[in-house]
């Protein structure tokens, strides 16, 4: 079975980024999201790729997505590594993007691309072995399928977005037909009483709300995101063209709520190994224990315009990181940087 990575990365400490960047914001930013932390270098991607190699050296192939920006360390003749600008994927009218949800919606249009691949963002780290059968298994990716009959809380950007996807999906899918159709994907003892109940009480709306989302690596395969794109062309194109990150946008969980609805998954119950550092500078220590833990396979770090120190936050990650994973890869360069030590 042939599957890939993706991942997207970019250096906004990159002077002519910077330049760019200034010149395409708006005026007017109170529609967009133009913080810091939805851009900034955490400098741990070397991790990443140390990650990939030793948990999960069965990858057929590791597609780096930038505006053209690389690493100065980077091995870039590593023969399972494809370099990926967007102006590879992405229409050229919508080129300068700062907009993940944007660049996210081209994926499928990747020279090479597998059909079953798995999407990381740079704060999604390995850090345990995982199979080809962690993310697919009988030709499906591996998910979790529960609704709540409540949406979302809150009004920020996020929250928007999610409701975005949940309304496609609404006017695509008859909510009750689905349940049970798949009935035994959706009602699984495997997700334990609490996600059950979810999805029971789930029934009291005609409509979904909102589903669980394990803040992950995505698993996903090319033919739904261009079924999506069939059906919803001027959704998807309307994010596309949307230079920074808006309420408007939708984002790639809508790939993965298409699929639960169509059943197009193997259930499984993965979430206690994974685990989401919403405020990462408060816990660094079970940081420490689960980059030990042998049951823990997936971390992801969380940034946040509240840290107080972040200078000695990636400092001290750093250092935690290279005891988990002390030896380059073959992904990066023999000469050492500064910058990115």
């Amino acid at each position: 079975m042939d599957i890939d990575f993706v991942i997207t990365w970019v250096d906004n400490e990159d002077p002519q980024w910077q330049a760019a960047f200034h010149q395409w914001l708006p005026a007017n930013t109170s529609n967009i999201d133009d913080s810091e932390p939805r851009y900034r270098d955490w400098h741990l991607l070397r991790y990443w790729f140390r990650g990939v190699e030793q948990f999960a050296p069965w990858v057929r192939r590791i597609h780096f997505v930038t505006n053209g920006q690389l690493p100065s360390w980077l091995n870039t003749q590593h023969p399972k590594l494809h370099l990926v600008k967007h102006s590879d994927i992405m229409p050229p009218e919508s080129l300068p993007t700062f907009n993940s949800n944007a660049i996210e919606m081209c994926l499928d249009k990747i020279e090479g691309l597998s059909e079953d691949f798995v999407y990381f963002n740079d704060d999604v780290f390995l850090v345990g072995n995982v199979g080809q059968d962690y993310f697919f298994r009988n030709g499906q990716p591996c998910d979790v399928a529960v609704t709540w009959w409540r949406g979302q809380q809150g009004n920020d950007m996020m929250n928007h977005i999610v409701s975005n996807n949940v309304n496609v999906i609404n006017s695509r899918f008859d909510k009750y037909a689905t349940l049970f159709r798949h009935f035994g994907k959706w009602f699984w003892t495997g997700y334990g009483w609490h996600q059950l109940r979810g999805n029971i009480q789930s029934l009291l709306n005609p409509q979904f709300a909102s589903f669980l989302d394990p803040h992950s690596a995505l698993a996903l395969q090319k033919h739904t995101i261009g079924e999506v794109r069939r059906f919803c062309p001027g959704i998807m194109e309307a994010t596309t063209r949307q230079r920074f990150r808006s309420a408007s946008d939708i984002s790639p969980w809508l790939f993965r709520y298409w699929r639960l609805c169509k059943g197009e998954f193997t259930k499984a119950w993965q979430i206690p190994e994974r685990h989401y550092y919403f405020h990462v500078e408060q816990q660094l220590d079970d940081l420490s224990t689960d980059l030990t833990d042998e049951k823990i396979k997936i971390v992801v770090l969380n940034d946040s315009s509240t840290y107080q120190d972040f200078v000695r936050l990636i400092a001290d990650i750093k250092h935690r990181f290279e005891q988990l994973l002390p030896k380059p890869s073959l992904f990066e360069c023999t000469e050492k940087h500064d910058k990115d030590l």
